[in-house]
């Protein structure tokens, strides 16, 4: 298994209550695999142990070698409510 890095600051993410997680940088990450060809995001198949992606424009299966990993900030709870004040005046 590779390790995976913060794309901030370039420290090791921990998993965490299924999801990644930088202690440095106390967020949240989201892995997400875009496709090498199109650039579309793929979607992850896990089989038999084995992790493989599909590429719904190009209709093709996708081995992990042919998937361009990113991470992304997770969106919290508190930030989407966080300008929406629950009281009314």
């Amino acid at each position: 298994m590779s390790q995976s890095f913060c794309p901030a600051c370039q420290l090791p993410l921990l998993w965490q209550l299924g999801g990644y997680y930088c202690a440095h940088c106390q967020n949240k990450f989201v892995k997400e695999a875009f496709c090498e060809d199109c650039g579309h995001l793929l979607e992850r198949l896990n089989a038999c142990g084995a992790d493989n992606y599909f590429c719904p424009h190009c209709n093709v299966l996708k081995s992990k070698s042919r998937a361009r990993i990113t991470f992304r900030i997770a969106a919290a709870d508190s930030q989407k409510n966080s300008g929406n004040p629950s009281s009314s005046a």
